[in-house]
């Protein structure tokens, strides 16, 4: 191997990692990571095993400090801005959960799978993941929303319910 094709390896194989952090998807990457590998054995065999060691050095300090500024200054710039898809409006007003489903609580549905104990119910003619609290419920059966914890949603049979109701008016 010509100290030529061995420098053509090991360039070759940074810049492919370098476009993988552009167009993620793993081939690129693999591609460039045998390309160096195989640029720095070329290195090793015909150079010996000191000119190797030193060239994976330098290598590795390259790599950690192109990386180091690429972690600081991408993410503020404009590409950097598009891939995180993100900007800190959105961080601030973003919820890991729909508030509109807080309008669920007391609505009346049917449970379109047996709840053991969570299954879709459908409410309104649209569905929803549901759990209920530990009681299996059969498919088709009458079911009511009790309450909304963020994205949980718990419900119970509508007789259930009223058996509760009744057994509260006799006491």
């Amino acid at each position: 191997m010509n100290l030529l094709l061995i420098i053509a390896l090991v360039l070759g194989g940074c810049l492919m990692l370098g476009i993988e952090l552009f167009v993620p998807g793993g081939v690129i990457g693999t591609l460039g990571l045998v390309a160096l590998v195989a640029g720095l054995a070329g290195i090793f065999v015909n150079y010996g095993a000191l000119v190797g060691m030193v060239s994976t050095l330098v290598i590795v300090i390259v790599a950690i400090i192109v990386f180091k500024l690429w972690f600081a200054f991408f993410s503020r710039s404009r590409m950097g801005r598009k891939f995180m898809a993100m900007t800190n409006a959105d961080a601030e007003t973003w919820l890991g959960y729909d508030p509109g489903l807080q309008a669920l609580v007391g609505q009346n549905g049917v449970a379109h799978t047996q709840l053991r104990p969570s299954g879709v119910v459908v409410i309104n003619d649209k569905r929803y993941h549901v759990v209920t609290r530990g009681e299996l419920i059969a498919a088709k059966t009458a079911i009511t929303v009790v309450e909304v914890h963020g994205n949980r949603i718990v419900v119970e049979a509508v007789e259930q319910q009223s058996n509760e109701n009744m057994a509260g008016e006799q006491k």
